[in-house]
C-alpha cells in the first residue's frame, strides 16, 4: 500500500492539468494490469455481491469512471447500455490496487480520480445535496504512510469548492455535507483501512440523520 500511495503522489505533483493527471493514472492502472489481472473475475463478483440488486434502479443514477488511455471522464447510466455491476466495477478501480475494467475494448479506472465528488454532473438541477465523505480534503503533500487524495488544483475546476461555485452560479441551491467529528474519527486517516469500515457506515448513519432535519428545501 505505502508503495502504491507513494506512486500516487508522484503522479498528482508532477500533474499540470485534470486530463494530465487522469491519463497518467489511467497509465499508471494499465501498468498494473499485468500484475493485477488475475484477480479480476473475482473482483466483479465481491463488487456484485455488495450490490442492493443487479440491475439499475428506475431513478436516475450516474456512475463515473475514467478512460485509462484517454483520462476523459466517462458517465455511465442505465442508457449507457453497461451491465450496472461492470460499470461500478469499473468506477471503483482504484490503480495500482485493482485491475482496469475492460467494457467494450476500453479500459476504465475509478472514477474519483477525476474526483471525489464529480459534483458538477449535477448541473441543471435546482437543489443539489452534496454527499462529501472525504469532505474536500484533497491534499498535494499527505502525511508519509497515509493516502488523503490526489491533488486538485483550483484551475482545473475538479475541486469541490470549484464545483460547488459552478453550481450554484448556475442557479442551483446546494447543500454540501461532510464528515462531522465523530464521522471523522471513525473513519480515520487512511481510507484504504477495512477496520474502519463499521465504525465509519455506523457514524455515517447517526449523521445523516441529523443532516435529514435541515434538508427542509426538498
Amino acid at each position: 500500500m505505502a508503495m502504491v500511495f507513494e506512486r500516487m503522489r508522484a503522479i498528482s505533483a508532477a500533474a499540470t492539468s485534470a486530463v494530465d493527471l487522469q491519463r497518467a493514472m489511467g497509465a499508471f492502472g494499465l501498468e498494473s494490469d499485468s500484475m493485477l489481472r488475475p484477480g479480476a473475475e473475482q473482483r466483479r463478483a465481491a463488487v456484485a455481491a455488495r450490490l442492493p440488486r443487479p440491475e439499475w434502479p428506475d431513478r436516475p443514477l450516474v456512475v463515473t469512471a475514467i478512460d485509462a488511455r484517454t483520462g476523459e471522464l466517462t458517465a455511465f447510466d442505465r442508457d449507457s447500455g453497461v451491465d450496472l455491476v461492470d460499470a461500478v466495477t469499473a468506477s471503483t478501480a482504484l490503480p495500482g490496487l485493482v485491475p482496469t475494467v475492460n467494457i467494450n475494448g476500453c479500459h476504465y479506472i475509478n472514477g474519483g480520480v477525476r474526483s471525489s465528488e464529480n459534483a458538477d454532473l449535477a448541473a441543471g438541477y435546482a437543489n443539489v445535496v452534496v454527499l462529501a465523505p472525504l469532505g474536500g480534503r484533497d491534499q498535494a503533500r499527505p502525511q508519509a504512510g497515509q493516502f488523503e487524495g490526489l491533488r486538485r488544483s483550483p484551475e482545473w475546476g475538479t475541486d469541490l469548492a470549484s464545483q460547488v461555485e459552478a453550481l450554484r452560479q448556475g442557479g442551483s441551491h446546494v447543500v454540501v455535507i461532510t464528515p462531522d467529528g465523530e464521522a471523522r474519527a471513525a473513519m480515520g486517516t487512511n481510507q484504504m483501512d477495512p477496520a474502519t469500515r463499521f465504525p465509519a457506515a455506523r457514524a455515517g448513519f447517526a449523521q445523516g440523520k441529523r443532516e435529514a432535519a435541515r434538508l427542509t428545501f426538498l
